[in-house]
């Protein structure tokens, strides 16, 4: 007779995200929280977090809240759904790179400003994660979408 013990990892079957933004020009107002539409809800990702942990999945870019609380407001900018560019999905157990995203102030309208979205591809994202948690790259590969609709799976090494 023995006994069998099943162990589970503290990020089993969890995701990852390389995800921030920032509002391009030195004196721009710079949001405080990126909001992903999952599957049923909202989920507010603080600004400047670089790498997020989140359920694996399809999202889409939401909104952008520039002001301290998470609720739609006045200080809200929101993302249209039609571009490919704003959808990503979250595979399990991998880290999967989204990039920077650019937003650029672009004119006044009706509703207050108008910004065009731009995806920066850059590596910078991943100095920044991996000054914040440099132990899931030693644990998770990068899942890279390509133009092509398939995942490039890279490994990333901290330097510390």
């Amino acid at each position: 007779m023995g006994i069998m013990l099943a162990c589970k990892s503290l990020y089993a079957d969890e995701a990852f995200v390389l995800i921030d933004v920032v509002v391009l020009g030195s004196d721009a107002r710079q949001p405080k929280w990126i909001a992903l539409k999952g599957k049923r809800k909202f989920i507010h990702v603080p600004v400047g977090e670089s790498i997020i942990a989140v359920k694996p999945g399809k999202y889409r870019l939401g909104h952008f809240d520039f002001q301290k609380n998470k609720r739609s407001g006045l200080g809200t900018v929101h993302v249209g759904t039609d571009g490919k560019s704003s959808k990503f999905v979250a595979t399990p157990n991998a880290i999967t790179y989204f990039g920077i995203i650019e937003l650029k102030q672009s004119r006044w309208g009706s509703s207050g400003k108008k910004y065009k979205l731009g995806l920066n591809k850059s590596k910078k994202i991943f100095e920044w994660a991996c000054d914040k948690k440099p132990e899931l790259f030693s644990r998770y590969p990068v899942s890279v979408p390509q133009v092509d609709g398939s995942i490039k799976k890279l490994r990333i090494r901290c330097d510390t």
